[in-house]
């Protein structure tokens, strides 16, 4: 697994089919070292960019055991630069070395601290832990990495990496396009882009960077992931589904694709195929709660209540280890659970348990016009309609309002004699 490498992405690109390394190179460690060619960059998957930094070539990466056993014999000190090139190599192999990475990385900064391949292993290597504190440590150690070499243009996309894992969508931006200005039209970067232009809100420009990414380099597998959700976000559910479809059929098995592509089948109306999908995405990602969410609409809207139930008793508790960690997933978490939970006892008749559900969910975010929507329509089945029409109101300021026939209903009965309750 090279997640380490990689960095901690909400795809773990190690389940991705590998990008191609030419054959032909075989990087040599001059002062020109960071600068690549238009044509590498654009070929060269960033795990290979770590081999370049560190003076590796692919062969040699993944002969690091051999490496190790031949440095235990030798009798003399390795050089810096050996132990880098072990280091990389080990990042990539060796997913359980990653605290003696960071011991090792840490003495060689204590012999140079202005190596710039070192701090930008180190940024890897903290990220690759999974934790999330490290992640702004690893930050730091890009940040210093760039102020040595200004060139070292893969410390810039690992940076991007790691502001689009904590939200700061705006930074990552600006990175990749420095990034981008340094090394025009890399295929990675360019991809990376589009991903962060979909966050922003920019769908069609983020249609437009992935689709020129993957014109220059068809295998960008995650690329075409991210042009699904580009996709999505623009109504074009099909073609989203296609990609997707693609993906699953060329191997690609990992939660996130299987959890896209199962929910694109429920908008879609595909109960069988999202029910089946979401199953899968389950069984590779247990714990994962959105999945269990998604499940359990799809086995409501199959009409399998009690299968439905069951997936969100499987929910971590409120108030878990999530909410410190990262209070913006918790806040969609909680949203999201409310509105299915919600919608579940609405369709078990259980109207005040309903409401429950909806109200905390609108706790954990006000202004989500979908919430509003939802109380309005529990509390007209339950004649509260002064509530009701309350909600209905905030729901159509917020570009969610009521349907047509159930509005009309509501204004009646708040018209009726009695119904100003």
């Amino acid at each position: 697994m090279i997640v380490a490498v990689l960095g901690a992405r909400r795809l773990i690109l190690s389940h991705f089919p590998r990008f191609r390394v030419p054959e032909s190179l075989t990087p040599q460690r001059t002062r020109r070292h960071h600068r690549l060619s238009r044509t590498q960059m654009g070929r060269l998957d960033f795990t290979a960019v770590i081999w370049l930094v560190a003076g590796l070539t692919p062969s040699a990466a993944l002969c690091a055991p051999a490496l190790a056993t031949t440095a235990q014999v030798a009798p003399a000190q390795p050089s810096v630069e050996e132990r880098l090139k072990r280091v990389a190599a080990d990042l990539f192999v060796r997913m359980d070395r990653i605290g003696d990475a960071i011991r090792e990385l840490q003495a060689i900064l204590a012999i140079d601290p202005r190596s710039a391949q070192a701090h930008m292993l180190l940024g890897n290597a903290y990220v690759g832990e999974g934790a999330p504190e490290r992640k702004g440590e690893a930050i730091a150690e890009f940040r210093q990495a760039l102020e040595i070499d200004p060139s070292l243009v893969a410390a810039r996309f690992y940076m991007a990496d790691v502001y689009l894992d904590l939200g700061r969508t705006d930074m990552a931006r600006d990175e990749l396009q420095l990034a981008l200005s340094q090394a025009p039209g890399q295929p990675q970067f360019t991809a990376l882009l589009g991903e962060a232009e979909r966050r922003l809100g920019h769908a069609p420009r983020s249609v437009e960077l992935i689709r020129q990414a993957l014109q220059a380099d068809p295998s960008l597998t995650e690329a075409r992931y991210h042009l699904s959700l580009a996709l999505l976000d623009l109504g074009q559910h099909a073609d989203a589904i296609r990609e997707m479809e693609q993906l699953v059929q060329s191997g690609v098995d990992i939660p996130d694709v299987q959890l896209t592509l199962g929910t694109a089948y429920v908008d879609a109306g595909r109960l069988d195929a999202a029910v089946t999908t979401l199953t899968r995405a389950a069984s590779l990602a247990p714990a994962r709660p959105d999945i269990r969410i998604q499940l359990a609409r799809g086995y409501r809207l199959k009409g399998l209540l009690r299968e439905a139930d069951a997936q969100l008793a499987l929910l971590p508790a409120p108030g878990s280890a999530l909410m410190i960690q990262n209070p913006v997933a918790y806040q969609r978490l909680s949203v999201a659970r409310g509105l299915e939970l919600g919608e579940l006892r609405m369709a078990q008749g259980r109207l005040l348990e309903a409401t429950t559900a909806f109200t905390k969910a609108l706790e954990a975010d006000p202004e989500q016009g979908r919430t509003h929507e939802r109380l309005a329509e529990v509390y007209l089945r339950r004649g509260e309609y002064r509530l009701a029409l309350d909600h209905a109101v905030r729901a159509a300021v917020l570009g969610v309002p009521l349907a047509a026939d159930r509005r009309l209903l509501l204004d009646q009965k708040i018209a009726a004699p009695g119904g100003s309750k």
